[in-house]
């Protein structure tokens, strides 16, 4: 298990933006370097602009739907003119969030790539452990054997 696996495997990144001074210490204890944990800012940055973006989308969203029922409102009361001017604006507003939502896949996707990275090293991890206890609990019974047979 690499350096990086064990960081993805050891920390979530609600520790790393609540305790990021705590999780660095213990990480150095443990031997990682300098270098290396940088990818910490790494994926707090990656969360951070995936809520960012998250929260743009939406505030993009809400005005679109305000302005939508405002143009509704204008053609019915026969103001088509200042309803069509909205219409460009919505549409505007439409094609940026199209945009912005493309860029938030994106994010997601890199921050499932990571979590799907720490789930395969968690089950490595496990497997590994269990392969570990089982070859003791062998040696063990083993050396008891031996020992009874003495």
């Amino acid at each position: 298990m690499d350096d990086l696996e064990k960081l993805l495997y050891m920390l979530e990144i609600q520790i790393l933006r609540d305790q990021k001074d705590r999780a660095i210490a213990g990480l150095k204890k443990r031997g990682f370097s300098d270098e290396r944990l940088l990818i910490i800012d790494q994926i707090v940055a990656l969360d951070d602009l995936r809520k960012d973006q998250q929260t743009q989308l939406d505030v993009q969203l809400n005005e679109r739907n305000t302005l939508s029922d405002e143009i509704g409102n204008l053609f019915k009361s026969g103001k088509a003119q200042e309803a069509n001017q909205l219409k460009i604006k919505v549409q505007a507003i439409k094609e940026a969030a199209e945009t912005l939502e493309v860029k938030l896949q994106q994010t997601k996707s890199d921050l499932d790539a990571i979590d799907v990275y720490k789930r395969q090293v968690h089950i490595n991890y496990f497997f590994n452990t269990y392969a570990l206890i089982r070859a003791r609990i062998c040696y063990f019974t083993r050396m008891v054997s031996e020992t009874v047979s003495l």
